[in-house]
């Protein structure tokens, strides 16, 4: 495991993405909170091109915060949002909203298509240890790329549901999505909830291990 590990799953799961989208018939069925299927296909498009942009985009400014772990870019997203719950996520989703707004839906598999072309090109031979900005501090590239492998799979299977398409995210970043979320629950405070669910203490669980 390591960067070049985390890149070969992350680019993985963007290239399943395309034929995702293409094959889903209808975009104006409800998805994820507020958000139609279109909605969410347009947000679930940022998992593809912030690695791009970022990578772009200026250095950030020296003596900016650098965080040093997948879980600590959520972990700082989610502060973030709890200062302001509800402006965060109207922002969110009026965002996801924009990406794709006034295409024709019947080019959405097209466009997906170049972002995962566009990837290919610019992540390929990218030199992982970069720093980039985000909207939470700087990270360094092969840092980042994981977080955008959770919201490709996350996102992924919500879209799918939604439409009622045949899509199985790829078992690595279905494993590293795991891990992420593993993490990000200890670096916030919930490991021991995480745990007694998956452990079906608290009558949920998928896993009700040693009874």
């Amino acid at each position: 495991m390591g960067p070049e590990h985390d890149r070969s799953v992350y680019l993985e799961v963007a290239r399943s993405l395309p034929a995702l989208v293409a094959g889903i018939d209808d975009f104006t069925v409800p998805a994820l909170g507020s958000w139609t299927a279109a909605d969410l296909t347009g947000h679930l498009l940022r998992a593809l091109r912030t690695p791009v942009t970022y990578l772009n985009a200026p250095a950030p400014e020296p003596g900016q915060t650098v965080l040093a772990e997948p879980s600590s870019y959520f972990a700082a997203a989610m502060n973030w949002r709890s200062a302001n719950p509800e402006t965060v996520d109207h922002a969110i989703e009026d965002r996801g909203r924009e990406e794709l707004r006034g295409v024709d839906p019947s080019q959405f598999g097209q466009i997906y298509a170049d972002a995962v072309r566009h990837l290919d090109e610019q992540l390929a031979s990218a030199d992982l240890t970069v720093l980039i900005a985000t909207p939470f501090g700087s990270m360094r590239l092969g840092d980042y790329l994981p977080s955008r492998t959770l919201e490709a799979t996350i996102h992924g299977m919500d879209l799918a549901r939604a439409t009622e398409t045949a899509w199985t995210p790829p078992v690595a970043a279905v494993k590293a999505t795991l891990r992420l979320m593993s993490d990000l629950a200890h670096a916030t405070g919930r490991g021991e909830d995480v745990i007694m669910v998956l452990s079906g203490r608290d009558g949920r669980g998928v896993l009700p291990l040693l009874r």
